[in-house]
């Protein structure tokens, strides 16, 4: 059972008649600060925002551990990238998954080097690194670009 809140879509507030897409959001994606502000918009904005529980939602039962992180992926294909290039290619990852699938990426939990700190970060599926090598490729051709 999955609890969501829908962003019911209003029109444009510019001269367009184009309706803004309705915006979902998983509480279970969401950190306490950010629940307890869609909590608040649900309550204070009943016109606009809409909580249910989404029973027909596909639960991913794919574990955090099979999952492959974006640093995981290009230490596994032996690419290193300067601290500005990773960040380009996170956002041009991030922008092609949501394209693909609709929705943001799963985050995940990892262990630092020390094993001590937790690190978040997005987490990828073995069928869907397609969108990695897709982000990649679009990197390198801005780089030949400039």
């Amino acid at each position: 059972m999955e609890v969501v809140v829908n962003h019911i879509s209003t029109r444009a507030s510019d001269s367009s008649s184009e309706a803004k897409p309705n915006v979902i959001s998983y509480l279970s994606t969401l950190s306490k600060k950010q629940i307890m502000k869609e909590l608040g918009n649900v309550l204070l904005y009943p016109e606009s925002y809409l909580m249910a529980i989404a029973e027909d939602a596909q639960i991913d039962d794919t574990e955090a551990k099979d999952m492959y992180t974006l640093s995981e992926w290009l230490a596994d294909k032996g690419i290193e990238l300067e601290k500005s290039g990773f960040h380009k290619l996170a956002n041009i990852v991030s922008r092609k998954y949501r394209a693909v699938t609709g929705a943001a990426p799963r985050t995940i939990t990892r262990p630092d080097d020390r094993g001590k700190w937790l690190i978040k970060a997005n987490g990828f599926k073995k069928d869907e690194l397609h969108i990695l090598e897709e982000a990649l490729m679009e990197l390198k051709d801005k780089k030949i670009q400039s």
